[in-house]
């Protein structure tokens, strides 16, 4: 797992200064495009990468770091994989891996402006009953988000497979795009770690350069193992622009000129030269 993770920083590395014709409209942390934990309807861009690193702080003796990696398969398909460390002072650290995707439906739904399917597969070393992530835990849902310029809502639907039980996974939530640079993300979810848990997370996520975002989230996760207020700040390099504009500056600077504007363009530039001679 980790040598796969070397070899596709080392593409992103690579790649990164020669593809830049689409942009990441949305970071996440661990879950593929999301607000914060939970999937949006975006995908990522279609052959583009992200590499993404993020450090949680619990106030209660309990940390985690996770990388992951996101690819656009297509302009429908992301697929990710993801590797986790959960640090806790009463057991051995535990190694947690990961992969999952998202196919976002092809056609429009009424009054939504994306929907998709996303599912991911956890497997964690721990044999412990007091860390957050349990030893096996399959994830599967359907994602909606409304988008009206800045403000994007979005509701998750799911299930949380758990040795041989099931249980009841969902979230809600919205970002607001301040600018090209930043965008904020509020998300509830609840039964995200499969323990009848609950979050509460605001984000502020940055872009630094236009490969590079920064992003730092606050809030409180309560559950059967951890209860505790939280910290995380994370970085991600992608192969494709950030951009967090809201979508109608973004359709504004992606406008490609009619023929007719173009001929008409052409006409106006032969009669300066005209005039000029």
């Amino acid at each position: 797992m980790i040598k796969v993770f070397k070899i596709l920083i080392l593409l992103i590395l690579v790649n990164i200064a020669s593809v830049h014709s689409q942009n990441f409209t949305d970071q996440g942390i661990s879950s593929g495009s999301s607000i914060i934990l939970l999937p949006t309807g975006s995908v990522a861009p279609s052959s583009n990468f992200r590499v993404q690193y993020h450090h949680f702080t619990f106030f209660k003796n309990h940390s985690f770091n996770s990388i992951d990696v996101t690819g656009g398969f297509s302009s429908h398909l992301e697929l990710y994989l993801k590797y986790a460390t959960e640090i806790n002072g009463h057991v051995l650290p535990a190694s947690v891996t990961g992969f999952g995707g998202k196919f976002q439906f092809p056609f429009e739904i009424p009054f939504i402006y994306r929907a998709a399917i996303w599912a991911e597969k956890i497997n964690s070393t721990a044999s412990d009953k007091i860390v957050l992530f349990p030893a096996d835990m399959t994830r599967f849902g359907v994602v909606a988000s409304v988008y009206t310029n800045a403000i994007e809502p979005t509701v998750f639907l799911g299930i949380n497979k758990i040795d041989k039980g099931t249980r009841f996974l969902g979230s809600v939530g919205s970002t607001y795009s301040v600018s090209r640079d930043y965008k904020l993300g509020l998300e509830f979810t609840y039964g995200y770690f499969g323990n009848h848990d609950y979050t509460s997370l605001l984000s502020l996520t940055s872009r630094i350069f236009s490969n590079l975002g920064l992003q730092v989230t606050g809030g409180y996760i309560a559950g059967t193992t951890v209860k505790s207020w939280t910290v995380s700040a994370g970085i991600s390099l992608t192969t494709g622009a950030i951009d967090f504009s809201p979508r109608k500056e973004q359709e504004a600077r992606q406008t490609v000129p009619s023929f007719d504007d173009i001929m008409k363009s052409l006409d106006e530039n032969k009669e300066e030269t005209k005039e000029n001679k």
